[in-house]
């Protein structure tokens, strides 16, 4: 139950953590990137990037790759210094275990709205 309770709490600040950063980095992002995607003004997401002159008509399917899932610099030491009790502790399995199942959670969402709202099959990754 706590792991449960854990993980909705970790799930709601990465999101909020997501949505703030992209709100305000937006206005700093880097016009052309080091591998030469442009950045597009105009759209409707916080950002989008794209080579100039790619084609994407061509293509019938997404593939989507695993999501990866990273914490802060030293959050599982600076969490377990704020643990009132040994069962508050997040131990490197209580991290695995979050990484595997937000990433899964990820991919059941972004699949789910890619096909089943947006119309866009999703493909086999290499």
């Amino acid at each position: 139950m706590k792991v449960s309770c854990f993980l909705v709490k970790c799930v709601r600040m990465l999101l909020l953590s997501m949505f703030c950063s992209a709100s305000l980095a937006a206005d700093k992002l880097p016009e052309r990137t080091h591998d030469g995607l442009e950045l597009r003004h105009g759209t409707e997401m916080s950002a989008v990037y794209k080579r100039p002159g790619a084609d994407l008509r061509e293509y019938d399917k997404v593939a989507l790759l695993e999501c990866y899932v990273a914490f802060r610099k030293n959050y599982q030491r600076d969490k377990n210094r704020e643990a009132i009790s040994l069962g508050d502790r997040v131990s490197d399995d209580d991290l695995n275990r979050i990484r595997k199942r937000l990433a899964k959670e990820f991919n059941e969402v972004f699949t789910k709205v890619l096909s089943e709202e947006g119309g866009h099959p999703i493909g086999p990754t290499r």
